[in-house]
């Protein structure tokens, strides 16, 4: 029930900025995320459909501090686009106020940065998209290893506007 809040509190932040903005207001929500993750540095690969502000995503995690990242893919290396600290204490956490450029064309990954912090679930449904962004695969770093997934959703739920 807590989830449900959460992500009706986010759409309702991105209705209203839609309305002084008029711009549309869009959400990808993952499923329920139940199971621990153990990894670090991990979350979701997102293309860019169109020239897009991320203004709101939603960290499922197991309640310690936190750092979420979102980078740009280019080529091999990945670019720090921007970062959010997120507080302990809370495992359904809103984050929202945000107006991250992400640009069309460009795929993005946004992550979680804290060792044993993430939360996961199966999931193959990829992609996952709406007219402006497309969510691709999960990622996650395990020893130093950086794995793709499409069985997998981790951390996170999206808003746009």
């Amino acid at each position: 029930m807590k989830r449900l809040w959460t992500i009706l509190a986010m759409v309702a932040l991105c209705l209203a900025l839609a309305g002084a903005a008029d711009v549309q207001a869009l959400t990808i929500s993952g499923p329920t995320l139940s199971k621990n993750l153990i990894a670090s540095h991990a979350g979701l690969s997102i293309t860019a459909l169109q020239d897009v502000f991320l203004t709101s995503f939603v960290y499922q995690n197991q309640g310690q501090t936190d750092t979420i990242n979102l980078y740009r893919e280019d080529g091999p290396s990945l670019t720090l686009i921007e970062t959010y600290s997120s507080p302990s204490g809370q495992t359904s956490y809103l984050v929202s106020g945000l107006s991250w450029a992400m640009e069309a064309g460009y795929t993005y990954r946004l992550l979680q940065e804290t060792q044993s912090n993430g939360k996961w679930i199966e999931y193959t449904s990829y992609p996952t998209a709406n007219s402006d962004i497309q969510v691709n695969k999960a990622w996650q770093r395990v020893y130093g290893n950086d794995y793709s997934y499409t069985t997998y959703w981790l951390n996170f739920n999206i808003g746009l506007c």
